[in-house]
């Protein structure tokens, strides 16, 4: 029997970012393909509740899971730069973790992870674990072609390396 094809979707903590990987992640389920997001847990509730909401949208077979995030360390809680710094130091290692504990069953083994373009460690876990792995970028061509253009204008000294 062929195995099945196990998708991991990776999001980044913020509504713009979440949305766009949850319907990505519909139409691979609706292919017949396993899909398992991974959210942050500090906002694993609310995307649980906003999947069971619209339940009927969504297909039955993704899978959402949580990973921590360093949020319950966090001083201030909405200190979004304190946040961000803690999600980096935090996350990765949790995310190796889930995929080591995935690889340990053939049922679970993650064929392929799908990361939000922000998540740019889960891209360096997936290499390191021996997963292949693709970007999605939920914002506009427009947004992007810019970001890849920074270090070119950097360069050209159109820009310095604060932004101005």
């Amino acid at each position: 029997m062929d195995k099945q094809i196990h998708v991991l979707v990776v999001t980044y903590p913020a509504q713009g970012h979440v949305g766009p990987l949850m319907k990505l992640s519909n139409l691979i389920a609706d292919r017949g393909i396993k899909v398992t997001v991974v959210t942050a847990e500090s906002i694993h509730a609310r995307v649980l509740s906003v999947f069971s909401s619209k339940q009927g949208e969504f297909n039955s077979h993704i899978r959402i899971v949580s990973i921590p995030d360093g949020s319950d360390q966090l001083k201030d809680k909405k200190d979004r730069n304190e946040f961000i710094k803690g999600m980096w130091r935090v996350m990765p290692g949790q995310l190796e973790e889930l995929i080591r504990k995935m690889n340990s069953s053939e049922e679970e083994k993650i064929s392929c992870v799908i990361a939000d373009a922000i998540v740019g460690w889960a891209f360096e876990i997936a290499e390191k674990m021996g997963v292949k792995s693709a970007m999605f970028w939920p914002s506009t061509l427009e947004s992007i072609s810019l970001s890849l253009q920074i270090p070119k204008l950097i360069e050209d000294g159109i820009l310095d390396h604060d932004g101005n």
